[in-house]
């Protein structure tokens, strides 16, 4: 994919910039993406760079084409305040402070702003003294209702299942917390924020274990677009979203991941930035609607957070957004992880490539589409991501049995 020739650009940081990229050129954007992976299909739509050259070579900022230039944060930026603030007095403009990223990530915040909004929250700890059990039931050695999660964390990666009454050795530990297990269903849900309202764009249902195969119980495995919410939760995260950008006064796209079990919601915890299923929920506003001219975007998340950071509000439609032509399919994306050491070779490579996605929803009717490419031949260790697949249907069972099955097609254990 090529972008379509604009005097619009926008930067991209973080560790898989693709999803965002392709975003940002279907709705006209030429961007400039540094990334940890530089997939091929990243490459195909953007200027590329390595992220990691950015700590030490600031002096490309300087240059007075990037003044003025908005900023996009993906994957990983949120545990980087410094580097988005040394950015930021380049004269690159960013919806986010250094210390807006703090507090967006402040546990104690989450647990506030959640009651606030009449959300629930997980029982949550940040030291457990030695040998006690924290739940303050009989000590029990199948007590495992207690997940510990790095508060750097990221897609889900090392967040274990802890049993405390049993494990003399639990202490506290000051980059880990722990939180009660909750039951029920995970969702994800978009926000954009402006400078008088926050947006709520819509929501999506997380892949769980039992759906794809990841390297651990919670990886982050991919999403599928969700049906309309009930109204008193819609209203909940409405209210949530006004909460929090009332508090922080950040602008721009975040998201925010949810536990739903029955009709009661609680937060697990707010992402600062793009996340990676916000591309399922762009690429369905972008659908065909009869008598709409889509040669030129009108609900482009990208263009929405450029808009966001300016004085005005951010005009959203709605109506477009829940277009009955957009809840009768549904649209889905998984991450294919390794499951053993194994070569992706040139063949693999250009097949997937043939058939990879452009970022519409139409192109999925004719089957399961690939992002996320490898650039070149390599060998991959079990465990590591190996591309994305996208599938449509119209139930959400449908579409994992599609993802299930290329995914077991890529991967195949021995």
């Amino acid at each position: 994919m090529t972008s379509r020739s604009s005097n619009k650009s926008i930067l991209i940081l973080g560790a898989s910039c693709r999803a965002a990229a392709q975003r940002a050129a279907i709705a006209g954007f030429q961007s400039h993406a540094f990334d940890q992976f530089v997939d091929r299909d990243l490459i195909d739509c953007s200027q590329t760079g390595q992220l990691d050259t950015l700590d030490g070579t600031e002096t490309q900022w300087r240059k007075p084409h990037w003044n003025g230039t908005t900023m996009l944060l993906a994957g990983g930026m949120e545990h980087r305040p410094e580097l988005v603030d040394r950015l930021r007095t380049h004269g690159l403009r960013c919806g986010v402070t250094g210390w807006m990223l703090r507090e967006l990530r402040d546990v104690n915040h989450w647990q506030s702003w959640a009651r606030c909004s009449g959300i629930g929250f997980p029982e949550t700890r940040f030291s457990i003294p030695k040998g006690t059990n924290p739940s303050n039931h009989p000590p029990d050695s199948s007590d495992t209702g207690w997940l510990r999660k790095r508060r750097n964390g990221a897609g889900g990666i090392g967040v274990t299942v802890e049993s405390f009454s049993s494990n003399a050795d639990a202490t506290d530990e000051p980059q880990y917390y722990w939180q009660r297990r909750l039951d029920g269903i995970c969702i994800g849900v978009s926000f954009l924020s402006d400078a008088v309202r926050n947006h709520t764009l819509g929501s999506v249902v997380s892949l769980t274990q039992e759906d794809i195969w990841g390297p651990e119980p919670f990886s982050y495995r991919g999403s599928i677009s969700s049906t309309p919410l009930p109204p008193v939760i819609q209203q909940q995260l409405d209210r949530f979203g006004d909460i929090v950008r009332r508090e922080v006064g950040h602008r721009g796209l975040w998201q925010a991941d949810f536990i739903v079990s029955e009709d009661r919601l609680s937060l697990l915890e707010i992402n600062p930035r793009w996340s990676s299923s916000m591309e399922l929920l762009d690429a369905l506003g972008q659908m065909a609607i009869p008598g709409r001219d889509v040669s030129e975007p009108q609900n482009s998340f990208v263009e929405w957070h450029v808009r966001s950071l300016g004085d005005s509000p951010v005009s959203i439609v709605q109506e477009e957004l829940s277009n009955d032509a957009k809840t009768k399919c549904c649209i889905g994306k998984c991450i294919v992880y390794a499951q053993h050491d194994q070569h992706i070779d040139d063949e693999l490579l250009e097949s997937w490539w043939k058939n990879r996605w452009h970022g519409s929803v139409q192109e999925l009717v004719a089957g399961v589409r690939y992002a996320d490419i490898p650039p070149i031949p390599f060998t991959i260790e079990r465990g590591y991501p190996i591309l994305s697949c996208f599938a449509l249907g119209n139930s959400a069972g449908a579409i994992v049995k599609q993802l299930r099955d290329a995914a077991s097609n890529i991967s195949k254990p021995h």
